[in-house]
Protein backbone atom coordinates (compact mmCIF):
# COMPACT_ATOMS: atom_id res chain seq x y z
CA UNK A 1 0.00 0.00 0.00
CA UNK A 2 2.82 2.39 0.81
CA UNK A 3 4.48 1.56 -2.50
CA UNK A 4 1.35 2.34 -4.50
CA UNK A 5 0.95 5.59 -2.60
CA UNK A 6 4.55 6.56 -3.39
CA UNK A 7 4.05 5.66 -7.06
CA UNK A 8 0.94 7.84 -7.18
CA UNK A 9 2.80 10.73 -5.55
CA UNK A 10 5.74 10.29 -7.92
CA UNK A 11 3.41 10.30 -10.94
CA UNK A 12 1.57 13.29 -9.51
CA UNK A 13 4.87 15.19 -9.07
CA UNK A 14 5.92 14.35 -12.61
CA UNK A 15 2.63 15.78 -13.87
CA UNK A 16 3.17 19.04 -11.98
CA UNK A 17 6.75 19.18 -13.21
CA UNK A 18 5.50 18.83 -16.79
CA UNK A 19 2.84 21.51 -16.34
CA UNK A 20 5.28 23.94 -14.73
CA UNK A 21 7.83 23.28 -17.49
CA UNK A 22 5.24 24.02 -20.19
CA UNK A 23 4.20 27.23 -18.43
CA UNK A 24 7.80 28.43 -18.02
CA UNK A 25 8.63 27.64 -21.65
CA UNK A 26 5.50 29.44 -22.85
CA UNK A 27 6.39 32.54 -20.84
CA UNK A 28 9.99 32.45 -22.10
CA UNK A 29 8.90 32.12 -25.74
CA UNK A 30 6.38 34.96 -25.38
CA UNK A 31 9.07 37.16 -23.82
CA UNK A 32 11.38 36.51 -26.76
CA UNK A 33 8.59 37.23 -29.25
CA UNK A 34 7.63 40.49 -27.54
CA UNK A 35 11.27 41.62 -27.45
CA UNK A 36 11.62 40.84 -31.15
CA UNK A 37 8.42 42.74 -31.99
CA UNK A 38 9.62 45.78 -30.05
CA UNK A 39 12.86 45.80 -32.04
CA UNK A 40 10.95 45.49 -35.30
CA UNK A 41 8.78 48.48 -34.36
CA UNK A 42 11.91 50.57 -33.81
CA UNK A 43 13.37 49.38 -37.11
CA UNK A 44 10.12 50.19 -38.90
CA UNK A 45 10.20 53.72 -37.47
CA UNK A 46 13.77 54.22 -38.71
CA UNK A 47 12.88 52.85 -42.15
CA UNK A 48 9.85 55.15 -42.38
CA UNK A 49 11.98 58.18 -41.46
CA UNK A 50 14.61 57.22 -44.06
CA UNK A 51 11.89 56.78 -46.69
CA UNK A 52 10.42 60.17 -45.88
CA UNK A 53 13.85 61.82 -46.12
CA UNK A 54 14.41 60.15 -49.49
CA UNK A 55 11.02 61.33 -50.75
CA UNK A 56 11.70 64.89 -49.63
CA UNK A 57 15.16 64.96 -51.22
CA UNK A 58 13.69 63.64 -54.49
CA UNK A 59 11.02 66.35 -54.32
CA UNK A 60 13.68 69.03 -53.85
CA UNK A 61 15.66 67.73 -56.85
CA UNK A 62 12.48 67.59 -58.96
CA UNK A 63 11.63 71.21 -58.09
CA UNK A 64 15.20 72.29 -58.84
CA UNK A 65 15.16 70.53 -62.23
CA UNK A 66 11.77 72.06 -63.11
CA UNK A 67 13.02 75.54 -62.20
CA UNK A 68 16.20 74.98 -64.21
CA UNK A 69 14.24 73.76 -67.26
CA UNK A 70 11.89 76.76 -67.05
CA UNK A 71 14.90 79.08 -66.80
CA UNK A 72 16.55 77.48 -69.85
CA UNK A 73 13.26 77.70 -71.78
CA UNK A 74 12.95 81.38 -70.90
CA UNK A 75 16.51 82.04 -72.01
CA UNK A 76 15.92 80.25 -75.31
CA UNK A 77 12.70 82.17 -75.85
CA UNK A 78 14.47 85.47 -75.12
CA UNK A 79 17.22 84.50 -77.53
CA UNK A 80 14.63 83.60 -80.15
CA UNK A 81 12.95 87.02 -79.72
CA UNK A 82 16.25 88.85 -80.01
CA UNK A 83 17.07 87.14 -83.29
Amino acid sequence: MLETFLKKIKGFNNYYLLVITVIVLTIAIQSIIQFSLAQQRQDALRINIAGRQRMLSQMIVKIYINVDIQHVTMVKCDWCLIS
